[in-house]
């Protein structure tokens, strides 16, 4: 069995404990019985999750990096975006070439001339947008196929060319690193890994004043859900941790220092 990235579970085993909090005071509402009332919210929750980590593997399984090579992608993504077009495009030509492509360089893309097909890309490290899609593709014969290589892709380019893989092709950089790493054609890596931050980096985020508002309606949502639930008790008790947090912020924590403008 193939080592899924962690994420897709901890993503499921969140939505598992949210959907628990939210339905099981639905439930305890129509189903006098404890016991009966947590089954159900339990087979919700699994079905929810479920769902969700089926979808999520058939949807990015088998382009995920696995859990092992994460770190060393990472570190691919940004020796990419730093790598002049020239280099790039000479790396994408060597992993056609590999194949048995007839690759030819044209400009800031690359023509296969067996395939009929133009190779775009963007390495740069944010999700290439729908219009970046389409300026590519209108560069592109009409007897051509258009291959996009960036980072990512927005919702909109994805759902826009959703059943159109005939004339348009997007491929995200862990594709395109598992096929490099198949190939023994991976660039050499110029980043090393970042240093792990500290528990008082992690936490610092959270105790910003600007947070109060949040924690001070997570805590009245709990509250409001203690007087339906059975466990009202436990919602109760977060829920008013969570406001004496909120004021604690309010009234204690620094504020943000604003960002100056660098003109």
């Amino acid at each position: 069995m193939k080592n899924i990235k962690i994420s897709f579970f901890i993503d499921a085993l969140f939505i598992f404990t949210a959907t628990f909090f939210v339905f099981y005071a639905i439930v305890k509402s129509l189903v006098k019985s404890v016991f009966l009332s947590t089954v159900i919210t339990i087979f919700i929750c699994l079905l929810v999750s479920g769902l969700y980590t089926a979808f999520s593997i058939y949807k990015h399984g088998k382009k995920a990096i696995l859990s092992n090579n994460e770190k060393e992608f990472k570190a691919f993504e940004k020796t990419l975006a730093l790598l002049s077009d020239a280099s790039a495009l000479s790396l994408l030509k060597s992993l056609y070439e590999k194949r048995g492509e007839e690759v030819v360089k044209q400009g800031k893309k690359l023509k296969i001339k067996g395939k009929k097909e133009e190779v775009y890309f963007d390495f740069s490290p944010c999700s290439a947008s729908l219009k970046t899609v389409i300026n590519a593709y209108k560069k592109t014969p009409a007897n051509y196929t258009t291959t996009f290589i960036a980072k990512d892709f927005d919702v909109s380019a994805l759902s826009y060319f959703n059943g159109l893989e005939k004339r348009v092709k997007l491929i995200t950089l862990s594709e395109l690193y598992n096929a490099l790493k198949k190939e023994k054609l991976l660039p050499e890596i110029t980043h090393s890994e970042p240093k792990k931050k500290t528990l008082k980096e992690l936490i610092e985020p959270s105790l910003k004043r600007e947070n109060a508002v949040k924690f001070l309606i997570w805590g009245g949502v709990l509250i409001l859900f203690s007087t339906v639930t059975y466990f009202g008790g436990v919602y109760l008790f977060l829920g008013c941790a969570l406001i004496i947090f909120a004021l604690f912020l309010r009234f204690f924590a620094r504020k943000s220092p604003k960002k100056q403008s660098a003109i």
